[in-house]
């Protein structure tokens, strides 16, 4: 990913991917999937998801009409899901992904999600990528500490990305 980006395929070893957590979703099935959502419209607050997944359910949401489009699972493949810190570092060039679950009606769905995010603690600063910048891209976001971010990411959801924008420039 970084070297499609145009970084150095080490920009991510250090405290930007500090946190890296697993977790187990279940969702149990549902007569009626249409009065229960699994996981309502959301996107992620870190860099990066990857999500493996054995059962449909999966929604993401299309940026430039706002459809929304199942991911139906490859065996063995990972979907992975760009969060709000990895728009930022990308100074906007990849989208953080907003995404839903749906139950089903037949089966429970499990997920394992990978997550990376920064540390939590101290100043991880979280900028736009140096390397990706120019007089004619120029950065999109000023730097910000991810402490401050989370706290705005967790309180404020009044918008999909409400927590960037104190933030945009």
């Amino acid at each position: 990913m970084c070297e499609g980006l145009g970084l150095e395929k080490d920009y991510f070893a250090n405290e930007l991917s500090h946190i890296q957590y697993m977790a187990i979703n279940l969702y149990p099935k549902c007569p009626d999937p249409t009065v229960t959502a699994g996981a309502v419209e959301h996107n992620d607050g870190g860099v990066i998801n990857l999500l493996l997944q054995e059962l449909g359910g999966l929604h993401v949401r299309r940026q430039k009409d706002g459809q929304w489009l199942a991911v139906e699972p490859i065996p063995g493949a990972l979907v992975c899901i760009n969060g709000m810190v990895l728009k930022v570092i990308s100074n906007g060039k990849l989208e953080s992904g907003i995404h839903r679950v749906a139950t089903n009606s037949v089966r429970d769905r499990i997920s394992l999600g990978c997550l990376t995010s920064p540390a939590c603690y101290g100043e991880c600063i979280i900028e736009p990528a140096k390397a990706l910048l120019s007089e004619t891209n120029p950065a999109k976001y000023k730097p910000f500490s991810y402490t401050e971010y989370l706290k705005i990411f967790f309180t404020d959801t009044s918008e999909f990305e409400a927590a960037l924008n104190p933030y945009k420039i």
